[in-house]
């Protein structure tokens, strides 16, 4: 049950960040990354 979750977790982590990816790198990068993908 414990290993469920975990996988479960785990597949709406990655689904998350490619359907929210901008958002996603801010939550787990930080700024400083976001500010050296800025133009």
């Amino acid at each position: 049950m414990f290993v469920s979750a975990v996988v479960y977790f785990v597949f709406i982590s990655l689904l998350s960040t490619l359907l929210l990816f901008p958002t996603a790198i801010t939550r787990l990068g930080g700024t400083e990354f976001v500010d050296s993908l800025a133009p």
